[in-house]
């Protein structure tokens, strides 16, 4: 996926979760290219790389948690189908930029909760 497919995926994100007026056809094509993105044959090394990101920003508006979240649907349906198919060293990968994006959106635990989200 080059940086202009993924510019594309990330405005459409920015434009499903805009609070403010946008068009219904803006609306509408956005919503089409995130339908087509879950079938894209290279959606899940996409998500991987976007779950090691900290940040997501369109137009210097901030759409990590909403990009994130998208991306957690997407691997959701995956792991429902195709998780085990996978190689070790790919579920160990998953696993890892999952763990990644928790840590980037959890609030700073406690001293005693660190170890829920401990390297293991």
């Amino acid at each position: 996926m080059d940086e202009s497919q993924q510019q594309t995926v990330l405005k459409s994100i920015a434009v499903s979760t805009s609070s403010t007026a946008v068009a219904t056809q803006d609306r509408q094509l956005a919503f089409q290219v995130l339908e087509q993105f879950k079938a894209y044959e290279g959606r899940i090394p996409a998500c991987i790389a976007w779950l090691h990101q900290e940040r997501h920003f369109w137009q210097n508006v901030d759409i990590t948690i909403a990009t994130k979240l998208y991306v957690l649907s997407i691997l959701e349906i995956f792991l429902q189908k195709g998780y085990a198919g996978l190689a070790e060293a790919d579920r160990l990968a998953l696993r890892h930029a999952v763990l990644t994006a928790a840590r980037q959106l959890a609030p700073l635990p406690s001293h005693d909760e660190n170890r829920m989200l401990g390297n293991k």
